[in-house]
């Protein structure tokens, strides 16, 4: 719920706008961050994202890294949700 929080906060959007929009990198990085920090499963992450299966929280993690790599600003983006997660 932090990591969401933290990511409205950053897009100046509510988690209900953005989550099921098509390739959001907000969406995607929020999973990323679940799995990677929670240990939640990616059924459980799907289901807490709304209802998404776990071969569609797989790809958008996939999709949010791969992103990352070449976007200055979502990596960016990435460290101020690591920071969220570390804590």
């Amino acid at each position: 719920e932090e990591v969401v929080r933290e990511m409205e906060r950053l897009k100046n959007e509510d988690w209900k706008e953005f989550r099921n929009r098509h390739d959001d990198t907000g969406r995607d990085l929020v999973l990323w961050c679940g799995r990677r920090y929670t240990g939640l499963t990616l059924r459980e992450l799907g289901a807490k994202a709304g209802g998404l299966d776990y071969t569609g929280v797989s790809m958008a993690i996939k999709r949010g890294e791969l992103r990352a790599k070449a976007d200055r600003a979502l990596r960016k983006t990435m460290k101020q949700l690591i920071a969220i997660c570390e804590k």
